[in-house]
């Protein structure tokens, strides 16, 4: 009898220890971040899967590659570690579109496997929940109960961060700018005035803060969120060069952006990027403006106004930051 305790006794020991090795090792977080890792630092490998399309990233003596044959642009990976590393439970799905929810997982969802040295840190299926401003659903591995997903502090759909499509892996390049480059950097939020700031080096060499919308100076910022908000400059990408007639340019820069956001560079130079929301289908309300807009991709008019190019929603989103995300908490 006490042999059999002793056996029972060990395999439950060893069943607790490899439970709790694999939660520690992956970095599964619990509770509302289900869906996310601890620290995406430590995932080498990250499979992004739709339907028989396949891009596989992994990390090679800390570079990014992407299919094995090139690297990853380094503001992609950036942001897909974040969004792993900070995607949340909103909600449980309502069993009333739970119906509509599945076929959008299941038709146009893109499942994510990400990996710490051959160990799964996670896995699920997202989608954009179809014909609505619901936003991001999402599904985990193995499970059937949806979700409503989110990234606190963030504007944009979880789900419009993804792409299966390795060609969106190496965008062209608006601007590459190191933080050693800048001078200064004045987003004017039209959305969102109380969010306008600019962000500028003083006469001691660090960079200063200046809330537009209260017309003061701010305190107390961190060193590190200047540095990792002064990183994104890095690269600012596009997907396509538009080539709009002048009519068609007037209108849309006579048109109020979402935002404006000015760089000044060490040798002197000055760009401006406006950016639009994009317009879809045909629904205007009484003052003509449009009903619906693309929750993925916006116009960037640059160049003095003369170009205007479609860019991703998200690469410029995380620019319009507001005050609060500088100072130390």
């Amino acid at each position: 009898m006490s042999k059999k305790i002793v056996w029972i006794a060990s395999a439950v020991v060893m069943v607790v220890v490899s439970l709790l090795s694999v939660y520690y090792y992956t970095d599964i977080i619990n509770s509302s971040k289900n869906f996310a890792v601890k620290d995406a630092k430590a995932l080498t490998r990250i499979v992004i899967e739709k339907d028989t399309a396949t891009v596989v990233l992994e990390k090679h003596k800390g570079v990014w590659v992407v299919n094995g044959k090139g690297e990853v642009r380094p503001m992609m990976i950036q942001r897909l570690l974040y969004f792993l590393e900070n995607v949340e439970v909103k909600m449980p799905l309502p069993r009333k579109v739970q119906v509509v929810a599945a076929k959008a997982l299941d038709e146009e969802g893109y499942t994510i496997t990400a990996e710490a040295n051959g160990v799964v840190a996670t896995k699920f299926t997202v989608a954009e929940f179809p014909n609505s401003n619901i936003g991001t659903i999402g599904v985990l591995d193995g499970k059937t109960k949806m979700y409503l997903l989110q990234i606190p502090g963030s504007n944009y759909s979880p789900a419009s961060t993804l792409s299966a499509d390795p060609v969106d892996w190496h965008q062209n390049l608006l601007l590459s700018l190191m933080p050693s480059d800048i001078v200064s950097i004045m987003v004017d939020n039209m959305a969102k005035p109380q969010c306008s700031f600019k962000l500028f080096r003083g006469t001691d060499g660090n960079f200063h803060l200046y809330d537009i919308y209260k017309q003061q100076e701010v305190s107390d910022l961190s060193a590190e969120q200047i540095d990792f908000y002064l990183s994104l400059y890095g690269e600012l990408g596009f997907k396509q060069l538009l080539k709009m007639n002048d009519f068609e340019l007037r209108t849309l820069v006579l048109s109020e952006p979402e935002a404006m956001i000015t760089i000044s560079s060490v040798d002197g130079k000055t760009e401006v990027f406006k950016l639009y929301l994009m317009p879809i289908g045909d629904d205007y309300d009484a003052y003509g403006r449009p009903l619906k807009y693309d929750r993925d991709k916006l116009y960037v008019v640059f160049d003095g106004d003369k170009q205007v190019v479609v860019a991703k929603w998200v690469d410029y989103d995380i620019l319009l930051r507001d005050v609060h995300f500088f100072v130390n908490n």
